[in-house]
């Protein structure tokens, strides 16, 4: 996106917990690591086994909408704003990773000069919920989510090492969450494994601290 590359680094450092090398400023608070199931299906053929599309669907048992409090609640806990709840590894597009869910939003709390940064980078700063991927370093991916049959576009993420990346993390247009969340599914599918091809230019480090 446009707007998200004329930012300047440490305005993306500032709103998304990063130092000024693109390091995180924060310890990663996972709320309950290795939660639920992921299960990979659609599995690749034997003889192109990264090229063929793969989807990643995580199973998350327990999850629940507190009326009162007006928050997602898992396990009858309030995951607090900016906190997520993480998968087991999995392996997908030829490569191994794990996904990582933010059930009452990504960001704590938001200035008003942060939400329009977010907007301005695709990002949906009063989004209900968040969902990352999180791959080794060098991975080049096409890819897309979906969070309970919602669908983010089709977007390429290439994974530097040097902190994550704008297009690995996605946030609904919806602000609040659907009226059931029993077995809630969230997922990626990886339409294509990209890294033998030319490398993209280098991706804007925007995003791992916060959660």
């Amino acid at each position: 996106d446009s707007q998200a590359r004329f930012q300047p680094q440490a305005a993306w450092n500032e709103l998304l917990g990063l130092d000024s090398d693109g390091g995180s400023n924060a310890t990663p608070e996972a709320f309950t690591p290795l939660a639920g199931r992921v299960d990979v299906v659609e599995a690749p053929s034997t003889t192109r086994p990264c090229q063929e599309p793969q989807r990643a669907r995580w199973t998350l048992s327990g999850l629940k909408v507190d009326r009162k409090r007006l928050q997602v609640v898992y396990q009858n806990i309030v995951v607090p704003p900016g906190r997520y709840i993480q998968s087991t590894r999995f392996s997908i597009g030829g490569e191994e990773g794990f996904l990582r869910f933010w059930p009452n939003g990504y960001f704590a709390s938001v200035t008003r000069r942060e939400r329009r940064l977010a907007d301005g980078g695709g990002l949906c700063a009063d989004a209900w919920c968040a969902v990352g991927l999180f791959m080794p370093p060098g991975t080049r991916f096409r890819l897309r989510f979906d969070i309970a049959g919602m669908r983010s576009d089709t977007r390429e993420c290439y994974w530097d090492g040097n902190g994550s990346v704008v297009q690995q993390l996605w946030m609904p247009d919806e602000k609040e969450p659907p009226a059931s969340l029993d077995s809630l599914q969230v997922g990626v599918e990886v339409l294509r494994n990209l890294r033998q091809l030319a490398p993209l230019r280098r991706t804007r480090r925007v995003v791992r601290g916060r959660g």
